[in-house]
């Protein structure tokens, strides 16, 4: 098969290769899964183990020529332009009658660990991750479009990549509507931008928003806003002010208040404009923090949200 990459505005390299099988599947057992695609439900996500290795897949299937399946292709394919180092690659199979995504069952998403009792060196490095990976996607001209702390994967060191790009879409392209007329999202996430039900209007900076609110409920335990139907976090997103985080989970400093507020403005404009913008912010308040800053900063301490007492890490904050 033929491979070839691109460099997307000279920052990351961005790949035109196709999906691919993954190379650690039996290839028995993967003839032998081929043959009864037939057998997958579609729109269920399956489980599969290979039973010599105990391996287990993910698999995702829908009826080739369906909405469904065009929205797997998609996903595929803007995953694979983006790559690994940004992206959950799947395996990429079918045949006349189905399209098939296959994934590594075994994957942790920020959205899998607890929330509000993040210490903030590591709430710090985990941001500035994401931050990398989000400007890795932007720079191969790819809008996510539904990101959501489900989507946000960790790995053992430290990297973040994001998953399912179905909804995604290449920079200047319209955004692709659900069966309903909407984009399939979870609209705890929704830019405001987002919110608008005749056409919404997205590029990078809605992704930023949404990794605003991601991030935001991962450190004090709740998201920015709070509504009980669609039509609320519409107008949640659109009328309501956010509360600074400090006010929430005490002992959160100035400098991270004002990194994620500028995520979450109403107003495009207001926001990091790039998330290379946003991991250079990042990475100068760590380095302050932990260098001790050079005067003028003051000793913060972190405590789990609603839990008074004393510190459980101490550090320095510009």
């Amino acid at each position: 098969m033929a491979t070839s990459q691109q460099t997307c505005h000279g920052e990351a390299r961005c790949s035109s290769e196709e999906p691919r099988p993954y190379q650690a599947i039996n290839r028995q057992w993967w003839s032998e899964l081929a043959l009864s695609f037939t057998g997958l439900a579609d729109g269920i996500e399956t489980h599969l183990a290979e039973e010599k290795s105990g391996r287990t897949w993910r698999i995702r299937s829908a009826a080739a020529g369906t909405f469904a399946a065009a929205r797997l292709e998609r996903e595929a394919t803007l995953a694979a332009r983006v790559g690994a180092a940004a992206a959950e690659l799947p395996a990429y199979v079918g045949n006349s009658d189905k399209v098939v995504l296959v994934y590594p069952a075994a994957r942790r998403a920020l959205a899998s660990l607890p929330i509000g009792e993040v210490a903030v060196d590591r709430f710090l490095a985990i941001a500035e991750a994401a931050a990398i990976a989000l400007s890795r996607v932007h720079a191969c001209d790819v809008v996510h479009g539904t990101l959501d702390a489900g989507k946000v994967l960790l790995d053992e060191n430290g990297l973040v990549r994001f998953a399912e790009f179905g909804r995604a879409r290449l920079t200047g392209q319209e955004l692709a509507p659900d069966m309903s007329g909407l984009p399939q999202i979870d609209f705890k996430y929704a830019a405001p931008e987002q919110a608008r039900r005749d056409h919404p209007v997205l590029d990078t900076r809605s992704d930023l928003y949404a990794l605003g609110v991601i991030l935001y409920e991962f450190l004090v335990g709740r998201p920015p806003l709070l509504a009980a139907s669609i039509a609320d976090w519409l107008h949640a997103h659109v009328a309501i002010d956010v509360l600074p985080p400090s006010h929430i989970r005490g002992g959160i400093p100035p400098a991270i208040d004002a990194v994620l507020l500028k995520l979450l403005a109403k107003d495009p404009g207001q926001r990091y404009q790039t998330a290379s913008e946003l991991q250079a912010e990042i990475a100068r308040i760590a380095v302050l923090a932990w260098s001790g800053g050079r005067g003028g900063h003051t000793s913060l301490s972190v405590r789990k949200a609603g839990r008074p007492g004393p510190s459980r890490r101490r550090v320095v904050w510009p």
